[in-house]
């Protein structure tokens, strides 16, 4: 009964033309390996942090597809509230009630995968937490829990500035950026170049 909370509804797909990454992209070593056959599990919790059009979901996608690479029989548990405002068509809606009721049911359904992790130890699992995250202490506790678990953790933090899909103004992306800049979290990767002006980089 478990498995089915940890089958995500819409795993994020990678985007089909790459473009040449920005000089932090190694910093993705971390999830690399040489050998496809693993002997011990994995089971990995990673944060991304980021303003409206960062590319959390494009950078999900990738981190999914590396991870399922490596470990082809693993479970992925993907967690993002937009997902429930957004329809069939990639139109994104904004209700403060379908918001509110997509939070508590991912907050729900992540806590069920740490919990099935260290139920299970061997299975190999990730979960990415594709939330803005801007908040230090809500990532910090996050953190703790999945480490509690016996997880793995990485936490990203984009810098990257796309045009967003939520029809945020170009000053409320600002703020989103200050807040999360005012609060860093221990260990954080930087992904792309710590400017706002930034708007030439891809990844």
């Amino acid at each position: 009964r478990m498995v089915g909370h940890l089958v995500p509804h819409h795993t994020p797909s990678p985007p089909p033309n790459h473009r040449r990454p920005c000089r932090q992209r190694n910093r993705l070593g971390s999830l690399k390996t040489t050998n496809q056959h693993h002997s011990h599990p994995m089971q990995k919790f990673i944060l991304l942090r980021g303003h409206e059009g960062a590319g959390k979901t494009t950078y999900a996608a990738r981190l999914i597809a590396q991870f399922q690479r490596d470990y082809p029989q693993a479970r992925i548990v993907y967690i993002d509230n937009d997902q429930a405002l957004t329809d069939p068509q990639g139109n994104y809606h904004f209700d403060f009630e379908q918001f509110a009721a997509a939070h508590r049911q991912n907050q729900a359904r992540q806590q069920a995968a740490f919990e099935y992790g260290k139920a299970h130890p061997q299975a190999d699992l990730l979960i990415i937490n594709a939330n803005p995250n801007q908040k230090r202490k809500t990532c910090e506790a996050m953190l703790a829990t999945a480490r509690s678990h016996g997880f793995s953790t990485e936490t990203y933090r984009l810098h990257h500035f796309h045009p967003n899909l939520h029809g945020v103004s170009p000053e409320e992306v600002a703020q989103s950026y200050a807040r999360l800049n005012a609060n860093p979290v221990e260990g954080e990767i930087h992904i792309g170049k710590v400017d706002e002006k930034s708007t030439n980089c891809y990844d």
